[in-house]
């Protein structure tokens, strides 16, 4: 293989995109400092109206991660022992985790093929009398179909919670940023993230004031005013040099998701020239956020065997389904339920997307792996 190794992409470019903006980003943060505000201050609040204007809602609540964004809607909408939550089987463990971190219990749900998303089906599929909520997640930044996850929801009167970790700024059909479909949409702004802080945090974003009101409880110790504490809870706030950060970003968030496009679309046709079923990618949507490419290969491990030591790292999203994993062995799932998770387990590959990365690296990032692929045609 001839390709140099430094030109060949990254798996993620969070320096790179500091560096972009470098010099608004340190007045953001030497601001802040100066002010001597650090937490609840008016970055916050200036981003949450920022995040509400961009996304099409009345209520942003920041918090200190996307985890702690979907543990505090589940306990803002009264969820713990004896309910059930549907999530997908195929996702970052976060969004299972947080509905135990609730109290409540994880039940899994087979995802579409061509999305890796859940469907009005699945979801139909794993209701039962103890189901309160459902978890969609708009896996690798592809816009979930919430018409018909919203019917399915409405007709059980069941609570529809949207994870959008990897889709900040994706949008659906209608051209409506997702999110709002749902009773709420919980983000995540880690450093990898579509829109990044550098750091930890997270936000919800919902119309429902009375959710939107015990979220802000319950993001900092019950506090409701001169030490008085209404329930009992734990510290999540977005602090206010992460807030000055997110503002700053915000407005290249358009430019840098079309980048995005553009890059997936780059891969997308190299790749394409190949035999047929060698690559197959996640559906194609206009609305895409692209938190990368998701390609699935059969032969997966082995590709990224040959491609060690080329200098090109491709990451899984994710290796194990969640019925595979450990940390919810109690459940005693079986991963043999879950056919189409397991199969996106096996043999997805993600290909990165950064706004950042230059033509030259995605040409040269699909010249290696069209070389490897070709010989198992």
């Amino acid at each position: 293989m001839d390709t140099q190794q430094g030109h060949l992409p990254p798996a993620f470019t969070p320096a790179r995109e500091s560096a972009e903006i470098g010099a608004d980003l340190t007045r953001a943060i030497e601001r802040v400092l100066k002010s001597g505000v650090y937490l609840l201050g008016p970055e916050l609040e200036a981003l949450e109206a920022e995040l509400c204007e961009i996304a099409g809602h009345t209520h942003a609540v920041g918090v200190g991660s996307g985890t702690d964004a979907l543990v505090i809607t589940l306990r803002a909408l009264g969820i713990g022992p004896g309910d059930e939550v549907i999530v997908p089987a195929i996702t970052a463990i976060p969004t299972a985790a947080a509905v135990v971190l609730a109290g409540a219990t994880p039940v899994l749900a087979d995802v579409d093929p061509a999305t890796a998303c859940l469907t009005a089906e699945s979801v139909a599929s794993a209701y039962t009398s103890r189901t309160s909520a459902a978890i969609v997640v708009h896996l690798y930044g592809y816009p979930a179909p919430m018409d018909s996850l919203a019917a399915v929801a409405s007709d059980r009167q069941i609570a529809l919670i949207e994870d959008m970790a990897q889709a900040f700024g994706a949008r659906d059909g209608t051209g409506s940023m997702v999110g709002g479909a749902g009773i709420a949409g919980c983000a995540s702004f880690y450093p990898t993230k579509v829109l990044a802080a550098v750091g930890d945090a997270g936000a919800i974003l919902t119309d429902d004031a009375e959710l939107a009101a015990k979220a802000r409880l319950l993001r900092s110790h019950g506090h409701q005013g001169e030490y008085r504490h209404s329930v009992i809870a734990g510290n999540s706030r977005l602090d206010e040099i992460q807030s000055a950060v997110l503002r700053t970003k915000l407005p290249h968030l358009e430019g840098w998701l079309a980048r995005r496009r553009n890059v997936a679309n780059m891969f997308r046709r190299a790749l394409g020239a190949l035999p047929e079923g060698i690559v197959r990618f996640q559906a194609e949507s206009a609305g895409h956020a692209y938190q990368v490419l998701a390609a699935r290969i059969e032969d997966r491990d082995s590709v990224r065997a040959d491609l060690a030591g080329s200098g090109l790292e491709l990451l899984v999203h994710y290796p194990l389904t969640l019925a595979e994993q450990e940390a919810l062995a109690k459940f005693e799932f079986v991963a043999g339920d879950y056919p189409e998770a397991l199969a996106w387990a096996r043999e997805e590959l993600s290909l990165p997307t950064s706004p950042q990365l230059t033509d030259d690296e995605i040409t040269n990032a699909s010249s290696l792996l069209t070389s490897v692929l070709e010989g198992r045609a």
